[in-house]
């Protein structure tokens, strides 16, 4: 799953070329790069960034079932906020795909700083933030008492914190 989401865009800057999973299941449906290409791409970042809000559980999926995302149906895999129990990763907001998950956060930087920067570029989280159960409906200044997203954001820089002396 990871190499299909970020490895897609990444292992070509980083290695010249696709992940090995990927050129698997899509063949010859992913272009294919030319020695020069791929020297030219290989470590060709300044820095990396990338947008988190949630982890999902990942299953086997059905690539038949058109109700999947593209990305999923290629690589044979299912994504959801629920496990095979119907447990959620974790507290969901107001978004139905948004579910707090600040340990998938940590899991993330300490596999993007392992597979990509080995420590050598900086790493960015360019986009996060998350919507608060029933916002839509509350009124001021009830809306002001945001306790939800300061959790969030407490939970998940405490996330931050725990990647970074992780290594």
């Amino acid at each position: 799953y990871m190499e299909g989401q970020i490895g897609w865009f990444a292992d070509p800057i980083k290695f010249g070329e696709y992940p090995a999973s990927m050129r698997s299941a899509l063949a010859d449906r992913l272009p294919t790069f030319s020695v020069a290409e791929s020297e030219l791409l290989i470590d060709s970042w300044d820095f990396f960034g990338f947008n988190f809000y949630n982890s999902l559980y990942v299953t086997d999926g059905d690539p038949s079932n058109s109700e999947l995302p593209f990305w999923e149906q290629d690589l044979s895999l299912s994504s959801s906020g629920t496990d095979l129990d119907g447990h959620q990763i974790g507290l969901q907001g107001e978004s139905p795909w948004l579910y707090e998950s600040p340990g998938g956060l940590r899991n993330i930087l300490l596999w993007i700083n392992h597979r990509y920067l080995e420590g050598r570029l900086p790493l960015y989280i360019t986009e996060n933030g998350c919507s608060v159960p029933g916002e839509s409906e509350m009124t001021y200044p009830d809306v002001l008492d945001d306790q939800w997203r300061v959790a969030y954001f407490f939970e998940y820089l405490e996330a931050m914190t725990e990647a970074v002396y992780d290594g």
